[in-house]
């Protein structure tokens, strides 16, 4: 996984592979953009690539080197991802995340923390998390996964450097629909990037929702035909 293989985001890899190139990563950043646009899969290559012992490129990884295949195989020691328990995000998680930031990394220069969903922490563990991000250990770096940073408090929010998530083009969309699900044809990607606004992360979620490809269509059907009465 590398920055290579992703679609579209311009401007945030941009941003990201500056600092790598010029080796000033933040010790905290903001993920936000709309669901389904890659903000996961940026952070994970982001990962992937400090990870990788072999620096030869920023955000490339060999996928040779014990990091790298550590890391492929989820069994690195020093990459934890942090998930909504229940509706969100609870702070004995936050302060679990406090005691294992005291101590060094196993092997690493860096530990990875992926924070997903950071929008659903309450204010507790939003507290217990800035005084994190205000004296942030040595050698961990906090990736913050957020689909909107309003609900965030402001005072994470400006402790993390933000990156940007936009929804793609429609021709980017298509490309990675039709990656992820060869099952759907052409026709069927060009609605499904539609219809997630191109954002297709979503576009599974919305296909396995009571058929919504037959009932856009029936949609259309309805309202295009010619034989039907204007009151219908």
């Amino acid at each position: 996984m590398s920055f290579l293989s992703i679609i579209g985001q311009a401007k945030a890899l941009t941003l990201l592979t500056r600092a790598l190139n010029s080796n000033r990563l933040a010790h905290g950043y903001l993920f936000v953009g709309p669901e389904g646009v890659g903000k996961s899969t940026a952070a994970r290559a982001l990962a992937a690539g400090l990870f990788c012992r072999n620096h030869h490129q920023a955000g490339s990884p060999c996928g040779h080197c014990g990091g790298c295949i550590k890391f492929t195989s989820g069994n690195h020691p020093d990459f934890l991802i942090i998930r909504p328990e229940g509706a969100g995000i609870k702070i004995q998680q936050i302060r679990e995340l406090k005691k294992i930031l005291s101590f060094p990394p196993f092997e690493a220069e860096l530990r990875i923390v992926i924070i997903e969903d950071a929008q659903t922490m309450g204010r507790e563990a939003g507290n217990s998390l800035l005084k994190i991000l205000e004296e942030p250990p040595p050698g961990n770096l906090l990736l913050l996964i957020a689909a909107d940073s309003e609900p965030l408090l402001d005072t994470i929010v400006s402790r993390c450097q933000v990156i940007p998530f936009m929804p793609l083009p429609a021709e980017q969309a298509v490309m990675i629909i039709q990656q992820n699900h060869p099952e759907f044809s052409p026709e069927q990607a060009e609605v499904m990037a539609e219809l997630t606004g191109g954002c297709p992360g979503q576009a599974g979620t919305l296909y396995n929702n009571d058929d919504v490809l037959l009932l856009h269509k029936e949609c259309l059907d309805a309202l295009f035909s010619p034989s039907r009465s204007r009151a219908e």
